[in-house]
């Protein structure tokens, strides 16, 4: 407005084609009708594609849900419970690399300097590390550690852990990060009586998830 003749002249709608994440497409030439589709992938505009492939494995005498997955040594690793299995990527086959023991679970694991590392929930000496794939049946190479970590995050430059009791510290990539006296910065994150239940890395600071809040700790500390 203003208008020239009083009024706005009659609205005009345009038909428009849209694609739809995991099904096929609308066309609004018909109002109110919709095609739908499965196993389809509709994440680029205009372009329809088959989904990607899914393929079901089993994870033998596994006692509880998976809980992490991560990618080290050209392996998938799933941490359930007692166990961290690792999958081939090129036939899917799945083994049982570690037994951690009935009462420990893997909480959570990374790659770092092209290794696994996975912490568990043990008091104390519960960072691990696998170096070497072994032959069948499994013979993977892991190492323990007199290092007390509860999760795990690596960044660019350096490798962050946080306690059970939420203190966080780091280290480089140069010291051995199975050693506990080369963990440096260490800071009390949150309640020393609520357990993290994330630990995220991002450029140059690292965020803490915890039941009462997020914390976050820049390059200053």
């Amino acid at each position: 407005p203003p208008y020239a003749e009083s009024k706005p002249p009659a609205l005009q709608s345009i038909s428009f084609e849209t694609f739809h994440m995991g099904g096929f497409h609308t066309r609004f030439l018909r109002p109110g009708h919709t095609d739908y589709g499965q196993n389809t992938d509709g994440t680029r505009p205009l372009v329809l594609k088959p989904s990607p492939a899914i393929n079901v494995v089993t994870l033998a005498a596994s006692p509880t849900t998976p809980k992490r997955f991560f990618e080290a040594l050209g392996y998938l690793w799933v941490l359930a419970g007692r166990y961290a299995y690792r999958i081939n990527p090129a036939d899917d086959t799945v083994v049982n690399s570690k037994d951690f023991g009935a009462a420990v679970s893997a909480i959570d694991g990374c790659m770092w300097k092209g290794n696994g590392m996975v912490a568990t929930d043990e008091a104390a000496n519960s960072l691990r590390k696998v170096t070497a794939i072994g032959a069948q049946p499994p013979a993977d190479t892991w190492a323990t550690s007199t290092v007390t970590a509860y999760r795990l995050a690596p960044s660019i430059d350096r490798l962050y852990k946080i306690t059970q009791a939420g203190i966080l510290s780091n280290v480089g990539p140069t010291p051995d990060e199975m050693v506990a006296a080369n963990w440096q910065d260490s800071v009390q994150c949150g309640d020393t009586s609520t357990l993290p239940t994330v630990l995220l890395a991002h450029e140059g600071t690292v965020f803490v998830g915890k039941p009462e809040g997020w914390f976050g700790v820049n390059a200053d500390g």
